[in-house]
């Protein structure tokens, strides 16, 4: 507990001790004007905070004729309020803003000693130092903020002995100070944040008049400060409902935008984003490089390991997967990574084109090869000379046209459709398939001879279900790119969702899981995406364990199939089944 007579007298003590004479006219002003405004602007935010209290108390003090003052870390006068008489008055004695109470300067008082102990002080009459302050009383209260004191508030009373209730009063406008100026400046670092972004943010009153707007909104909706924005769209944007992702129509700026509002510190915060046509943007022609590298790939990190390795390899790769589950990701990725990046990457996917333009798609033609070949035109397979050719779908390519792909993969030469002359290439050839390749050989429907021919190296792509423990970082991928594409203010998924994400069986794999996000972030009312926006068949969120069950009997046989090279007699000797069993699995 405080001894607060054994400060006061310590305090006198040290006054006389450094010489200050007790029967001084006025306490002297330290500081200039100029350096008065520095400080204030310095101290702005705890100004900020104070000038409401002012306000509030003005009319109290106007009855008792007590001053109002704010101090900064260093005991200066940075606000005085009170009634005009009284500051009048004790403007004669040098009580003004700019003076400094400092022990050192305006001896025994209560604000110097409340800033040094750093705990609420008082002192009445003649407890002060200097005479011409002992006909009235102070009370004190250090403004704290994570344990230091950046200033303190005050109460000079005009009489000797205040108020009982005063005391208690000047330390509870001082922990309300100290709420304003952390709230003040929390809003001031919103404000700071809100300036660097790219959305245009506005800050109103209830009423619509503009209490703050970035520099983005200035521009995009045409208003300022002070100004009220109430009339300015199609809908009641200050209505009571909440407002998320809403469409509204600028009168004023004639174009369509994107709102959510927010009830911040007794405003409404608004975001603002222009809804563009970006029609243009999305029809443009696709360059003829590779979009994707293995940063855009997801967990997988086994597998991406070894697609690194073979993409500095020069050789043709196979990769295997269900649908959906990333093939064409790697595809590019593994051109990107390897010494053929700034060359094309050309995407084929063999199951979109008729039987019937398979071989001219491929290989091209030269003018006069059938009725409608005006002229000569290069295939894909020269085309992607120099660069990587990806056949996607490689199950799906029609036999006849399965021989010819074979003899370019060995010759390194194509022949238009027409034509007598080869033409030399240098193609490296990435293919894709989610059909069972072995099945399709054993059926007769893929080459013997291209299979052995593209079997190897094989990259084998998991199907989601196998990795549900990288479905939160796919998730959170997934958004930042929708979030990129379209302009909505969704920030994310709630655990449930993430949950009910995590549950769910996927038969479509990757693609989705993408495509279940992209539609709850479109139709999301909300910040975050809960589980009433998902759109997922209940009948798939479980797999019955037969099924899985057979799953893992096909991949354990494909792996023994390939290390035999296809070998049925062989591969069902190791695994102590018959061949008929493994036809049978197949065919399931």
């Amino acid at each position: 507990m405080v001894d607060r007579k054994k400060i006061i007298r310590e305090s006198k003590q040290r006054c006389q001790q450094s010489g200050l004479k007790p029967d001084r006219k006025r306490l002297p002003k330290i500081i200039s004007q100029r350096n008065l405004v520095k400080k204030q602007s310095v101290h702005q935010h705890l100004i900020d905070a104070v000038i409401p209290y002012m306000t509030l108390m003005a009319e109290t003090f106007q009855e008792c004729g007590s001053i109002l003052a704010l101090v900064d870390e260093k005991c200066c006068i940075l606000k005085l309020s009170g009634p005009e008489e009284t500051l009048l008055s004790r403007k004669k004695l040098g009580l003004i803003e700019g003076t400094s109470l400092r022990e050192e300067h305006a001896g025994t008082n209560a604000a110097a000693l409340c800033l040094k102990t750093k705990k609420p002080f008082y002192l009445m009459g003649n407890e002060y130092f200097f005479k011409l302050l002992q006909q009235g009383s102070c009370f004190a209260a250090p403004i704290i903020i994570n344990g230091h004191a950046i200033g303190a508030i005050i109460i000079v009373h005009p009489r000797k002995v205040g108020h009982p209730h005063t005391f208690a009063l000047v330390q509870t406008l001082a922990q309300l100070i100290g709420r304003e100026y952390e709230g003040t400046k929390q809003g001031n670092l919103v404000v700071s944040i809100c300036n660097l972004l790219n959305t245009g943010v506005v800050v109103a009153e209830k009423s619509g008049e503009v209490w703050y707007v970035n520099t983005r909104a200035r521009r995009i909706l045409g208003i300022k400060k002070r100004l009220n924005i109430i009339d300015h769209f199609n809908l009641n944007i200050f209505s009571s409902a909440n407002i998320s992702n809403e469409v509204v129509y600028s009168k004023h700026k004639r174009q369509t935008f994107l709102v959510t509002r927010k009830y911040y510190n007794d405003k409404f915060l608004f975001l603002f984003e222009p809804i563009e046509d970006e029609l243009e943007k999305k029809n443009k022609i696709k360059t003829a490089l590779a979009p994707y590298d293995f940063r855009d790939i997801i967990g997988l990190d086994i597998i991406k390991r070894k697609a690194r390795d073979l993409a500095v390899q020069d050789v043709n790769i196979l990769i295997v997967g269900e649908s959906g589950t990333g093939k064409e990701l790697f595809a590019a990725a593994i051109h990107n990574a390897s010494s053929r990046a700034g060359a094309r990457f050309i995407v084929v996917n063999c199951a979109a084109i008729p039987e019937t333009l398979f071989e001219s798609e491929l290989f091209g033609y030269m003018q006069g090869a059938f009725t409608d070949a005006r002229s000569d035109r290069i295939g894909r397979i020269e085309y992607a000379s120099g660069g990587t050719l990806f056949l996607d779908e490689i199950g799906e390519m029609p036999l006849n046209i399965q021989t010819k792909l074979l003899r370019v993969i060995e010759d390194k030469c194509v022949t238009p459709l027409g034509g007598n002359k080869p033409k030399n290439i240098d193609v490296r050839f990435v293919f894709a398939t989610n059909r069972n390749l072995e099945n399709l050989v054993l059926q007769k429907r893929f080459r013997e001879d291209l299979y052995y021919r593209i079997n190897s190296p094989v990259i084998r792509i998991p199907p989601l279900r196998e990795r549900k423990g990288e479905i939160p970082e796919l998730v959170d991928s997934f958004i930042l790119r929708i979030r990129n594409d379209h302009k909505r203010f969704v920030t994310g998924l709630d655990k449930n969702t993430i949950s009910k994400l995590i549950e769910y069986h996927y038969p479509g794999n990757v693609r989705e899981l993408q495509g279940i996000l992209k539609s709850a972030y479109l139709t999301c009312r909300q910040d975050r995406i809960k589980l009433d926006d998902l759109e997922i068949p209940e009948d798939n969120g479980s797999v019955h364990l037969k099924d899985r069950l057979v799953d893992c009997a096909v991949s354990i046989i494909k792996e023994r199939l390939q290390i035999n090279k296809s070998n049925v007699k062989a591969t069902a000797r190791d695994l102590g089944i018959s061949p008929r069993t493994i036809y049978r699995y197949f065919k399931k």
